[in-house]
Parts: C-alpha cells; structure tokens; sequence
C-alpha cells in the first residue's frame, strides 16, 4: 500500500459510502494506519491509497486512533484559524490554509457504530482535511486562480515528490 501524489486522478475522485462492515473494511484500515505512521502523517483517507471508499484515519500526538467511516461534519464554527498545513498526497507543500475552529463529526467506526465527536484545534483540522479528500478536493483547491497557474506550472517544470 503506497500513497498516491498529484496528480492522480483517484485523489480527485469523490468517494463511494461504505455498506460492508466487514473483515476487508478492518484490514483496510489496519494496512493504513503503518502508512500514515512512517510518514509522520496525522490523518490518511482511503482515496489517498487508491481505495475508492468513504472513510479515513486520524491520529494527533497523544490522543486515539480515530476511524471515521462515511463521516460528515454537521457543524463548522463560525469563528475560524489559518494555519499551516501539509498533506502525504503533496508532500513538501505547505500552504495557510483556514479552517474551523470547532467541528463536529458524525461517523460510524469500523464495527458499524454511529458516534458523534466534536473536535478543536489540530483534530478540527484533520477532520476537515480528510473529509475534503474523500469528496476529492485537495489543500491546492484553496488556492486562487493565480496561485494555481503557478504551482501548475512548477509541477510541469519539476517533480516536486
């Protein structure tokens, strides 16, 4: 299992709702969590290793695994935070990116449990990030129009990964 790098069309594919909480889901997930690990990643969507499915894991420093299965964040603070952020998919860019200060998810874990979870700070961040990539928009979709002419233009004049 490898993470995919833009341009790969997966990355912009909206994901389909898992309907199966099997075995295959569990160890999906268990093969990503080493992956997102040894590339000292916070959060892994499935579109991110080339698996088509509605669900992503996230893991801040101290704090527990979070599975997210067919997440949907049904509350955004008004209030919001611009930072830096980075992704495993377009690594070596950082871009101030803002977000929410406060989100709440609703999700099922992998055993087909509903939980509601809501998040500040660093795993508010997350949340949003990798509920963006599995509706196939990317960190770079926060750019304007200017910015993305040019870092379309580096990518065709260097690879960047």
């Amino acid at each position: 299992m490898k993470i995919l790098h833009y341009p790969d069309p997966i990355l912009k594919t909206v994901t389909a709702d898992v309907v199966d909480f099997d075995q295959d889901l569990k160890d999906l997930i268990q093969k990503m969590i080493p992956v997102m690990k040894e590339l000292d990643g916070v959060g892994l969507a499935a579109n991110q290793v080339g698996i088509l499915r509605n669900f992503f894991i996230v893991q801040i420093p101290q704090k527990k695994l979070v599975v997210a299965v067919n997440p949907k964040i049904i509350s955004f603070s008004e209030d919001k935070i611009t930072s830096e952020e980075g992704c495993l998919s377009l690594p070596g860019l950082y871009l101030d990116i803002p977000r929410s200060k406060k989100v709440i998810l609703e999700a099922f874990d992998e055993q087909g449990r509903k939980f509601t979870m809501e998040a500040t700070g660093l795993l508010s961040r997350a949340f949003c990030h990798e509920t963006d990539h599995l509706k196939g928009k990317l960190i770079i979709d926060f750019l304007d129009l200017e910015d993305r002419i040019s870092f379309e233009a580096h990518l065709n004049t260097r690879k960047l990964f």
